[in-house]
């Protein structure tokens, strides 16, 4: 049964209550919460709110046995910013410290939750999610290089993401089962963009994985995809020095859209120099 939110908060109980925005408002006039304020984890919760994707959660709203609200104060926050209401589990008149113990265990991740679901690959596949993510929403590899404009992802957006693009979980097997490719890039890179070229051209994308695979003609000079391969077997090189997570992910960009200009190329970097705010664009997207 769902109550409505009371004023006596001394006596001590456990009800399931629905809070609207002027409610959340109220209760976080009582925050005596001595963590810091995280405004990217205020725009996850309300993003969720606003799109409908918040579901309810075993951690409850609580307020300590002289009325102080001690744990809860995001969800709240982001319920006043989506202007949504949400229902709650609320804990009245918790013992005084006992918040001691809120927040101290192993959070749970997205890969934690795909185990659970049985999905194959998990740690991969939660992370080529938050790469096309990342992707989708800014053209960037996202939290590697900027904070995302449109905030981090909830694990519930990201599942979403899976749901519309179910071949995501194809694309991760495939990563997974040529294991020669981590030796050149991360699996989130490689299942990020091979996943998003298919979009334009599956043709060339399956050409861009046969190469990472390393079943690629490397005799063909001046072919961008070999160029690429030959760009990141030479930063495995300990004296050369790795590229970044950016770099990497920007040269493969560089030589997806050469090879679709039917451009060849000698060279393919990524430096200082281009560091703006504009990450390459994957060409062929938008046209």
């Amino acid at each position: 049964m769902v109550r409505k939110a009371k004023s006596n908060v001394t006596k001590r109980r456990v009800e399931l209550v629905k809070i609207s925005p002027t409610v959340a408002k109220k209760w976080l006039e009582k925050n005596k919460n001595f963590r810091r304020r995280k405004a990217a984890l205020v725009e996850k919760y309300r993003k969720d709110m606003s799109k409908g994707f918040w579901t309810d959660s075993p951690d409850c709203i609580a307020f300590n046995e002289a009325g102080d609200l001690v744990n809860g104060q995001h969800r709240l926050e982001g319920c006043i910013a989506s202007g949504k209401a949400f229902e709650a589990v609320v804990f009245w008149g918790m013992k005084i410290n006992a918040d001691l113990n809120a927040d101290t265990g192993s959070v749970r991740q997205l890969r934690d939750y795909l185990t659970y679901k049985g999905e194959k690959n998990a740690n991969l596949l939660a992370s080529v999610l938050r790469s096309v993510y990342a992707y989708r929403l800014d053209g960037s590899p996202g939290w590697a290089m900027y904070r995302p404009r449109g905030g981090y992802p909830s694990i519930t957006e990201l599942l979403a993401l899976l749901a519309k693009e179910g071949s995501l979980r194809q694309t991760v097997s495939m990563v997974a089962s040529h294991k020669s490719t981590k030796a050149l890039l991360p699996g989130s890179i490689l299942g990020g963009v091979y996943h998003i070229f298919r979009e334009k051209d599956v043709d060339f994308a399956d050409e861009f994985f046969e190469y990472l695979s390393g079943r690629g003609d490397m005799s063909k000079e001046g072919d961008p995809f070999v160029v690429l391969v030959k760009k990141l077997q030479k930063s495995i090189d300990p004296s050369v020095g790795r590229m970044t997570y950016n770099a990497s992910y920007a040269i493969c960009i560089k030589a997806w859209n050469a090879k679709l200009r039917g451009q060849q190329c000698n060279i393919l970097r990524w430096g200082k120099a281009e560091r703006g705010p504009d990450f390459p664009k994957i060409l062929g997207l938008d046209d």
